[in-house]
């Protein structure tokens, strides 16, 4: 209970220093919400690897409101899946890690149709949420996180990572030609 509060406040901590790095560039404190684009924070701590991943729905389902179509459904259904299953998101060689937890949020599916409560969904910009908890049995072994999840969602464009470990902390812009995080 007290690691998972303890990472939980270093990926609070992380985000609140991005939001201020942001602000301190004369930017918005809240940064945008950006098609293509999504953002990766990882902390380290003793044997535990949590990773936070938010993404606009768009570059994960290809749409951003509630799914109303029989496809759109679909396609809903498949991305919580591999959404739930982080080993094809991610790798971690040689750390001998197994995933412990995981809490995935994403846009809800509302039972009426498109414009039954006055709303335009269609019209709405939604994000994605998924939060993954490993224990790794040799954690000094791993040095850099191989991130997939540029093949399987071929929306997602760049990833801004953010890293806290014991020793060190940095960032790094991923894209599907450079998509290993270096952690050490």
């Amino acid at each position: 209970m007290h690691r998972k509060l303890r990472a939980t406040a270093w990926l609070l901590l992380l985000s609140a220093l991005s939001n201020a790095t942001v602000a301190a560039s004369g930017h918005p404190a809240h940064e945008p919400h950006v098609h293509g684009i999504a953002a990766l924070n990882i902390v380290l701590e003793n044997h535990d690897v949590h990773l936070a991943l938010e993404s606009p729905a768009v570059n994960l389902l290809g749409f951003e409101h509630a799914p109303v179509t029989a496809e759109q459904k679909t396609a809903f259904h498949a991305t919580r899946q591999i959404l739930t299953g982080p080993t094809r998101l991610f790798a971690l060689p040689g750390a001998g890690c197994q995933l412990v937890d995981s809490d995935i949020r994403m846009p809800e599916i509302h039972p009426h149709a498109d414009g039954d409560d006055g709303h335009d969904h269609h019209e709405e910009h939604a994000d994605i949420h998924a939060n993954y908890h490993f224990q790794c049995l040799r954690i000094a072994e791993l040095n850099e996180i191989r991130i997939d999840l540029f093949a399987i969602f071929p929306g997602i464009q760049q990833i801004k990572a953010q890293w806290v470990t014991g020793r060190s902390q940095g960032s790094q812009l991923l894209t599907p030609a450079a998509n290993r995080l270096k952690i050490k």
